[in-house]
């Protein structure tokens, strides 16, 4: 079944064309058979009556509840709108109890079918899941803390020609915090060679988002794959770990009553790595990546911890830790410290210190304009600091096409700062 997903492409550009054509064929159908008992006034009330909720939603989510700090985007609202405002109208059609079951069944189909062009347009337009394989989560082999410990012939075979992605559990030793279960990438030269010492690449999604995004939107074990057989099996090991705790938390990668984060990043999954796997300890030979809000976070680490990560990867990530607003981010994500603030925000940090022996690689999407200034900054304070830092561009969006890209162009410059 899941092959057969595989020719379901989700990313073609007519898909778009597809999903809105779905979105205009339901509404209409909603208008005329779910609504048949209703004036035409009582119709058009009701598609009002919509409008305005998705405008109440959109500032309640946005400027309330807040759970992206960039915002979900107005791309995301436009393919989103249509959902609330057919749920209204649905609501006011099946007011009228005449035929009422066959009505309902009517209105559900056509709202899933909503939904689905909802989800069609904004998958297309972060450039996600390119078939229906990914989103079922096909074609993504891992394996357990003790498949891993007690493997058949077979499979240790496989692993010495491929490498392989076990789940962990990386514990905190902080009880506010709780990260998700974490995904290590493994080399082939981990399992042909289990005492070689070998570098580390922590890497970070962004939010929303979960670890298991890496190996199914990019292409990680695919990529790393890749690069091992370029090496003769000698890859870094890549731990994607969890920086936020759930899908709508945003603890600003920091130490605060929200949890300790920064410990977690900095002390708790390197010693962690340090006890479970023969990884260098020397910082030279470990490296923090993320996207997004990750790619914020990994500066962040970089600039706290210089003492444990030499490397960076920041991929369109932000200038400044926030949650919408400096004011707010302050308030709510520092309790109300600025020193706190500063003390967590790498701008600031590299204005008070030297990083002579830390280099990294800072990019974002050729259209991605809101995050590129921002990114500029990043790279001035970054080279006043003493960093050795330079900047790269990638065709596309704040999207994981261009985070893909990233990655595997910038794996041979992180090998080089390894050694590999």
């Amino acid at each position: 079944m899941i092959s057969i997903l595989h020719y379901v492409p989700l990313l073609r550009v007519w898909i778009p064309f597809v999903a809105a054509a779905l979105i205009a064929a339901s509404l209409v159908w909603i208008w005329l058979k779910v609504m048949r008992p209703l004036s035409i006034k009582a119709r058009s009330m009701s598609v009002v009556v919509g409008i305005i909720l998705v405008v109440v939603v959109h500032q309640l989510v946005e400027h309330v509840w807040h759970p992206v700090a960039e915002g979900l985007g107005r791309v995301t609202w436009l393919w989103a709108s249509p959902a609330l405002v057919a749920a209204v109208m649905v609501f006011a059609g099946l007011t009228r109890r005449k035929q009422w079951l066959r009505r309902f069944c009517a209105a559900l189909c056509a709202w899933l079918l909503i939904a689905a062009g909802a989800a069609l347009g904004i998958n297309y337009h972060f450039e996600a899941y390119p078939t229906m394989a990914e989103v079922v989560g096909g074609g993504v082999r891992t394996i357990s803390w003790d498949e891993l410990k007690n493997p058949d012939e077979e499979a240790r075979s496989a692993r010495v020609a491929e490498g392989a992605v076990v789940r962990v559990d990386i514990p905190s030793s902080d009880s506010v915090f709780k990260p998700r279960q974490a995904l290590v990438y493994l080399p082939p030269s981990y399992f042909a060679d289990p005492q070689a010492t070998l570098p580390v690449i922590t890497l970070l999604t962004g939010q929303p988002g979960t670890p298991q995004d890496w190996l199914v939107l990019g292409k990680l074990p695919q990529t790393m794959e890749q690069f091992a057989a370029s090496r003769g099996g000698r890859a870094p090991i890549v731990a994607v770990v969890d920086a936020f705790g759930s899908q709508t938390a945003n603890p600003l990668c920091s130490d605060t009553s929200h949890g300790k984060v920064a410990s977690y990043l900095e002390v708790d999954v390197p010693k962690w790595l340090r006890e479970n796997f023969p990884v260098s300890t020397d910082a030279g030979q470990w490296a923090i990546a993320g996207l997004s809000s990750g790619g914020t976070c990994a500066l962040q680490v970089a600039t706290r911890a210089p003492q444990t990560y030499r490397s960076f990867l920041d991929m369109s990530g932000e200038a400044h830790p926030q949650l919408g607003n400096e004011e707010r981010t302050i308030s709510e994500g520092f309790d109300g410290s600025r020193e706190l603030y500063a003390a967590n925000d790498p701008v600031q940090v590299m204005k008070t210190r030297r990083y002579d022996a830390t280099a990294g690689i800072i990019s974002w999407g050729s259209d991605d304009t809101s995050f590129k200034e921002g990114l500029i900054e990043v790279d001035e304070a970054a080279k006043a600091s003493g960093m050795t830092v330079e900047t790269r561009s990638y065709p596309g969006g704040h999207s994981w096409k261009v985070w893909k890209a990233a990655f595997e162009d910038q794996l041979p410059w992180l090998a080089e700062r390894f050694g590999l």
